[in-house]
């Protein structure tokens, strides 16, 4: 039967999923790159390093650094331990709420000097 209660319109009606394109990393990598923008700009050079001082274990943040969703401890322990430090740029990359010296340090901003408006 055409267009009944189990018909094909409503079939179609379903939302499908958005395809992601083929040169666009996946947001879990984007997070991944800036745990590592992050590790850097604050001076360690290891990893291992890091997450010694952040008291979590080498393995547990290694994963995060290769691709692990970050879990909401390690963001609130990093958001904590680090002053100007937000949850949106940890998750999203958003620079809004980072303190102008850890956006610079991150490379979110140019280096400071004299501004230029059109």
């Amino acid at each position: 039967m055409i267009g009944g209660a189990t018909g094909g319109a409503n079939a179609l009606s379903l939302a499908m999923p958005k395809k992601q394109k083929p040169n666009e990393p996946a947001p879990i990598d984007d997070q991944a790159k800036r745990l590592k923008t992050l590790r850097e700009a604050l001076g360690h050079p290891t990893s291992n390093g890091f997450a010694a001082w952040l008291g979590i274990g080498a393995n547990r943040y290694n994963n995060f650094e290769n691709g692990t969703p970050l879990s909401r401890e390690v963001v609130f322990l990093l958001v904590q331990s680090i002053p100007g430090l937000t949850s949106d740029w940890l998750y999203f990359g958003k620079p809004d709420g980072l303190t102008l010296e850890l956006a610079r340090r991150l490379g979110e901003l140019g280096p400071p000097g004299k501004r230029t408006t059109a």
